[in-house]
């Protein structure tokens, strides 16, 4: 089993950054499955009979009633994508062409990632297409590379809309909240280090890698929780608070969607986007549950403020919907059930039931 270590690297920091970025992410895993199972010729000689301009029908955002699900996560719905536009055999080498079939392949494919990317795209420090996408040499490279690019972008989107004294979330399609208070205490905010949920009782049951093999372990701990606590501005992100662990749970549940949209081309790989929604929506969960036994004015600010208690039920929501229809999407995991089963134990789902609770759901 041949594991490949994604990097990506945010671009570099200013003073208008939000405090709690850092300067690289390693995103997502991969490994190569042992028999080659990339699309055969009847399925690619299908994939070319699909309509070849779609970019010319009406695009269709969904418009999402939080009321329909904020007390049933099961009542979360929204549009899958939808594989119609092919990717074609031959990926341009020049960039704005490059940059234009990414932009007209999620807006073909995953319509309600436009809105992210349109966000993104007025970053005018950099360009995040041209920055995810340069490596797309092959089909199987840009369907590969498009959580990430998906994921990335969502990042820009963020530091975009972020500010000292709040920072806004595009916690699902239509829906925009702006939410108080999240940055560490030790700089601007109400929160804690999110690194100090490595000391609760969950962590022992996945520990982080730290060497090992990475479908024996936690993949992403060293990445999101590692470093010094205390430290705040450190590279390492353990330092950082709840806004930017909420943020990133949020990139990877948008990654997943991305990832079902462009599966069916992803050849002989395997990539850990569930295991990144399974992972952070744990790291999630084990917050809040920190933070109500050890913190409880941060514990009181999650689950009173309402802006926060919605975002986090509808994060908890969309997540948990884009992990059920990838369920059988073998190329979207590495380490799948082993994650998922933390994520679905019953105290840790009690967490976001606890918050429908205090919102006033019966």
């Amino acid at each position: 089993m041949t594991f490949l270590l994604l990097t990506t690297a945010c671009h570099n920091q200013t003073a208008a950054d939000p405090p709690e970025r850092h300067s690289s992410d390693d995103t997502y895993y991969e490994y190569i499955v042992p028999n080659d199972d990339t699309l055969d010729e009847g399925q690619d000689e299908e994939a070319e009979d699909v309509n070849q301009n779609p970019v010319d029908e009406p695009l269709f955002v969904p418009e999402i009633d939080p009321s329909d699900f904020l007390c049933n996560r099961f009542g979360y719905s929204e549009p899958l994508p939808r594989p119609s536009l092919r990717i074609p055999d031959t990926i341009p080498t020049n960039v704005e062409e490059r940059n234009q079939l990414v932009y007209d392949l999620i807006r073909d494919r995953l319509p309600q990632a436009l809105e992210i990317l349109d966000g993104a795209l007025q970053n005018t420090a950099e360009n995040c297409v041209t920055r995810f996408s340069a490596n797309m040499n092959t089909r199987e490279d840009l369907a590969r590379q498009m959580p990430t690019l998906v994921h990335e972008c969502g990042h820009f989107w963020w530091f975009e809309n972020y500010s000292s004294s709040d920072a806004a979330f595009a916690v699902a399609p239509g829906i925009r909240n702006t939410c108080s208070g999240g940055g560490p205490s030790t700089q601007f905010g109400r929160s804690f280090a999110r690194g100090l949920i490595r000391n609760d009782a969950e962590e022992p049951k996945w520990p982080p890698c730290a060497g090992a093999q990475v479908d024996q372990c936690d993949i992403y701990a060293d990445t999101y929780l590692g470093g010094d606590p205390a430290d705040a501005a450190s590279v390492s992100s353990g330092g950082q608070g709840f806004d930017s662990l909420f943020e990133e749970v949020l990139e990877y549940v948008n990654g997943l969607s991305a990832g079902i949209a462009f599966e069916e081309y992803f050849g002989d790989r395997r990539i850990s986007i569930r295991d990144g929604v399974s992972t952070t929506l744990w790291y999630l969960a084990r917050y809040l549950n920190y933070a109500k036994v050890n913190e409880p004015s941060v514990y009181e600010l999650l689950s009173e403020d309402p802006c926060w208690r919605e975002s986090i039920l509808i994060v908890w929501a969309r997540g948990m919907y884009f992990l059920n229809q990838a369920n059988n999407l073998d190329k979207l995991s590495i380490v799948s059930e082993d994650v998922e089963r933390l994520l679905n134990q019953e105290h840790i789902q009690e967490v976001f039931y606890e918050l429908q609770r205090v919102h006033g759901c019966r």
